[in-house]
């Protein structure tokens, strides 16, 4: 029998790391911990978490099979993040000292984070998955919006109206550096904070 606290805890550390974004035995483990709570919740791992009852967490602690799983993804991710990928392989001479800075307006990374409009976004959000993948040195660095590209909603009579939501950051798989930066802008100075978000092995910091 597991602790449920243990579990949690294992379970929040996938979740904070997006590898699990673009690796379908990692989605599909989240999704079955509460497949309608999945959906409600825009596919978002954490907030699925915080949000399961006492009574689906006693059924996973004793349940051989999840633990099984657990045990699997947390093992691909460690392989993963601990491997030698194409960049490190390949790399030879003044090349492996290469450091690579990606700078976006937009980054889709997953539906559960809404920070992106459109076609800007998803490329970016592909770039840094590749350069995880690929092992490049790459950091990106990006906005972060409390209320995200719109959405619009249809009303009876056929018109629509717009929408903008209000994003809870701590169901988010970012943290805060707690690094603060003043920045000049005009004839005052705007105080940026600056969080994290880990994409495999890439980076993401985006200023709020």
């Amino acid at each position: 029998i597991a602790s449920i606290d243990s579990l949690r805890e294992r379970l929040l550390d996938l979740a904070r790391n997006l590898h699990w974004s673009w690796q379908p035995g990692t989605r599909r483990l989240f999704e079955g911990l509460d497949p309608a709570a999945w959906d409600a919740a825009g596919r978002n791992p954490i907030a699925v978490i915080e949000g399961l009852p006492d009574h689906r967490w006693n059924t996973l602690a004793v349940d051989p099979a999840f633990r099984n799983v657990l045990d699997a993804c947390e093992r691909d991710r460690r392989d993963y993040l601990t491997g030698k990928p194409w960049f490190t392989r390949a790399a030879t001479g003044t090349a492996r000292k290469l450091k690579v800075a990606y700078f976006c307006s937009e980054y889709a990374l997953d539906d559960c984070m809404p920070q992106y409009a459109g076609g800007l976004g998803v490329l970016a959000g592909d770039h840094l998955k590749t350069a995880s993948d690929l092992g490049i040195p790459l950091v990106a660095v990006g906005l972060l919006y409390h209320s995200g590209y719109y959405q619009q909603q249809l009303l009876a009579d056929g018109s629509t109206r717009v929408i903008f939501p209000k994003f809870d950051f701590s169901k988010w798989p970012i943290s805060d550096t707690g690094l603060r930066v003043s920045v000049p802008i005009g004839s005052r100075r705007v105080d940026v904070a600056v969080l994290r978000a880990q994409v495999g092995s890439v980076d993401l910091f985006l200023l709020d």
